[in-house]
């Protein structure tokens, strides 16, 4: 009885560990994309003010003037790079921008699509106009989970006024190879300690209880006026010492 019961003690606490080991691995990766979306958005609104700040030095008889930030962002988009961020490398510009006016219609925009539309009613130009922080997540295909793209919006302000927003935008499918790749790292990471557990449970009732086991049914046998044939212990030397005092 004494040896079933710590089996069942091993077992259970081999059962808790896994599913502590679950637990950990689902928060991890819960929590991976959170916090790189998280780190995105916080890069965004830098960029977004360093952006918003150049227009704002340009303004020119309360109009604004995009021609400087165009030049400057057809000049980066034609830089050629290689950069290596952890895992992946990153070879273009992820980061597009538009400005709206008074009105929220876009006069500019560095990839062209949101050209003259009226992004007024959209959180990243309504919020930016009425000077609050403004963000929004959204999908250009609704029918896509990974299509969504962040957009941060900020104020172009001039003597205390507003004349329209600037709106750093980047697609989620931009920083989703990092998620991967993390998750990746973290899923062979918990694996290797899932098959660690799951090693010493077996060799713990292969090397330890089972030996014991057939010690106990050696004993008893003798203890009943047999003799029985000294039990294979395997080559564990703790169960062998015993087995050699045993006998």
């Amino acid at each position: 009885m004494k040896i079933r019961l710590t089996r069942l003690i091993v077992l259970i606490m081999a059962l808790v560990t896994s599913v502590g080991f679950l637990m950990l691995y689902q928060y991890l990766t819960e929590d991976l994309e959170d916090q790189t979306f998280q780190a995105t958005e916080e890069s965004l609104i830098d960029t977004a003010h360093i952006l918003t700040g150049v227009i704002e030095s340009t303004i020119s008889q309360n109009t604004i003037q995009t021609n400087g930030l165009k030049a400057a962002l057809e000049k980066a988009s034609d830089h050629e790079f290689e950069a290596k961020i952890f895992k992946l490398t990153k070879t273009k510009i992820g980061t597009h921008v538009y400005v709206t006016n008074e009105h929220g219609i876009a006069i500019y925009d560095s990839t062209g699509k949101h050209t003259d539309r009226d992004m007024s009613r959209y959180n990243d130009v309504y919020k930016a106009n009425q000077d609050k922080y403004a963000a929004r997540s959204s999908r250009d295909d609704e029918s896509d989970p990974n299509s969504s793209v962040f957009y941060i919006g900020v104020p172009i302000k001039h003597e205390g006024k507003i004349h329209g927003t600037l709106t750093v935008y980047k697609a989620q499918q931009d920083v989703r190879p990092f998620i991967t790749s993390r998750r990746q790292w973290i899923t062979l990471s918990v694996t290797m300690i899932a098959v660690g557990i799951i090693v010493f449970t077996i060799a713990v009732f292969t090397w330890i209880f089972r030996p014991i086991g057939k010690l106990t049914q050696y004993a008893h046998a003798m203890s009943r006026g047999e003799k029985p044939k000294s039990p294979k212990l395997g080559r564990g030397r703790e169960v062998n010492t015993l087995g050699s005092a045993l006998k």
